[in-house]
């Protein structure tokens, strides 16, 4: 719930309707928390506040299970963030209407996320190997 309220505050900010549209609005936001948080708490479980401060505020993820979570999360915000590129063009069609693009940007970028997280899972190297390599 926090980080559908803090998704819902950070729409609005970026535009979105604030009481017009609330409850597609709201909706929009549980669907992008929900769609984020998932694969994120499946990959790297309810840990300590460290590893999701190192994998997602300083940007350097370390594990396979990491970068996987990193992928998937940042492709949904980009994927909704792209979706509403279409919403000030003047061509009247309904998918145009908050936040109908933006729900297909998010879907759109969490099955890109999960086919590159499938990648990453079957390339022959790993983050984990290279970095012991390195060293």
């Amino acid at each position: 719930m926090v980080v559908s309220a803090i998704i819902h505050i950070v729409a609005v900010l970026l535009g979105a309707p604030f009481l017009d549209k609330l409850w597609s609005t709201a909706c929009f936001s549980v669907l992008v928390a929900t769609v984020v948080c998932l694969p994120v708490t499946n990959q790297l479980g309810i840990a300590d506040s460290e590893i999701y401060t190192r994998v997602f505020m300083k940007h350097r993820p370390i594990t396979n299970s990491e970068m996987a979570a990193y992928i998937q999360a940042v492709s949904v915000l980009v994927g909704a963030w792209l979706g509403a590129v279409v919403i000030p063009l003047d061509w009247e069609r309904p998918w145009q209407q908050w936040p109908i693009s933006c729900v297909l940007g998010a879907i759109v970028g969490q099955a890109i996320g999960s086919v590159s997280t499938a990648v990453l899972y079957f390339m022959p190297t790993t983050l984990e190997n290279d970095d012991r390599k390195n060293q």
